[in-house]
């Protein structure tokens, strides 16, 4: 339904390489020794990639929330906190909304 496997195998792409880059451990264990140049730059990776997709896959409304609920559930599969993966969740709404108009 609206290519949902598409939508759930590009945001299980976009959480691995954010979990290559920032993982969850260090954003659990470590979040007062994080930098917050690191944070900034891997949340908006994400919001660039997501934005890039939304682009190049022409999502409306229910096209952006469907990808976006899967990406922010594939953050709380790898183990992001609920406050981080709603962070990045938003930027990333954020940065297709403003792309878009």
């Amino acid at each position: 339904m609206f290519g949902s496997q598409k939508h759930q195998a590009k945001a299980a792409e976009i959480a691995r390489l954010l979990h290559k880059e920032l993982p969850p451990s260090f954003v659990v264990s470590q979040a007062k020794l994080l930098s917050v140049n690191r944070v900034t730059h891997a949340v908006e990776n994400v919001s660039s990639r997501v934005s890039a997709y939304a682009c190049e896959a022409k999502l409306g409304f229910f096209g952006r929330s469907l990808f976006l609920n899967a990406l922010k559930w594939q953050f709380k599969e790898l183990g992001y906190p609920d406050d981080f993966s709603s962070l990045v969740t938003e930027a990333a709404l954020m940065a297709t909304m403003k792309k878009k108009s």
